[in-house]
């Protein structure tokens, strides 16, 4: 009798530390703070670091770290991701042979990150990092330097709710392409500053662009409903809501790229935005 209690006390006791350290490693992988250094920096003489958990998990990976975007970086290229998190961090990783690791993160940024795109906008040859957060913020960082080069200011407009990046002139910077304050903006990648915007209104969570029609001039595809002019941002032609998680693609191979969208129910929706209707797939 004596020899059974202390059997189930014992196995009483083994599950209560086991379920400590549970939730201790929980915590910690949840809400620990970013490194103060990048680990690529230390100077060790031991074995190489091994990747960050965040980013072999990836249940904990989902839950928190909600945009990513692949890059190719340094004299000798090697493949970077850069992932943002829900507790409003830029973390860019480094591939190594046995996966990745954290090689520099950003400060605090606010919010949560909603967006992270990879491009060199400015045509320098080096990529740079646009964000967006939650809260309508944008930040754009050089991933040579590692330094923050343009966040926006009031001046520069109070929330941004969806962005895309494209060539529409000749130069060789990119642009902006912003559903900002409830208007279209395009904004010069070298400069960062406002070359035109929207005599309109929109709305948009969701925006693609292409050229959608065959005219040979690109439009921009909201996901409320308009198509637009990119070059003048003035509508072509609307309809109801089209839906969420835009993206473009030639389904039936006449060379021009049909809109996919999942409706607000999650189905599968397909328009053909050359003749301006929903394309029947079944």
């Amino acid at each position: 009798m004596i020899y059974s209690r202390l059997v189930r006390a014992w196995f009483a006791i083994f599950a209560l530390i086991a379920g400590f350290s549970v939730l201790a490693l929980t915590f910690t992988l949840t809400f620990s703070a970013p490194p103060s250094a990048p680990p690529d920096s230390a100077s060790t003489s031991g074995p190489p670091h091994r990747p960050q958990r965040p980013a072999l998990n990836p249940e904990l990976f989902a839950a928190h770290y909600r945009a990513v975007a692949a890059f190719k970086a340094d004299s000798i290229p090697q493949d970077y991701l850069a992932v943002g998190s829900a507790r409003g961090y830029v973390y860019v990783l480094k591939k190594k042979s046995f996966g990745f690791v954290n090689s520099w993160n950003s400060f605090y940024l606010g919010a949560p990150i909603k967006k992270i795109a990879a491009e060199d906008i400015d045509g320098n040859g080096a990529v740079d990092l646009v964000v967006m957060t939650s809260a309508g913020k944008m930040f754009v960082f050089d991933t040579g330097s590692r330094q923050l080069v343009w966040e926006n200011t009031s001046n520069d407009f109070e929330s941004v709710s969806e962005f895309l990046i494209d060539q529409l002139d000749p130069d060789r910077a990119r642009e902006l392409i912003l559903c900002a304050d409830s208007r279209l903006l395009v904004m010069d990648g070298e400069k960062l500053q406002r070359e035109y915007q929207s005599a309109d209104e929109f709305k948009a969570e969701y925006m693609v662009i292409c050229d959608v029609d065959d005219d040979d001039e690109k439009e921009i595809v909201l996901d409320s409903g308009f198509v637009i002019n990119a070059k003048t941002l003035n509508i072509e032609w609307q309809t109801d809501f089209f839906g969420t998680r835009l993206t473009l693609l030639d389904v039936d191979n006449d060379g021009v790229p049909e809109l996919i969208c999942e409706s607000t129910g999650g189905a599968l929706k397909i328009y053909d935005l050359d003749i301006r209707r929903e394309k029947t797939v079944f």
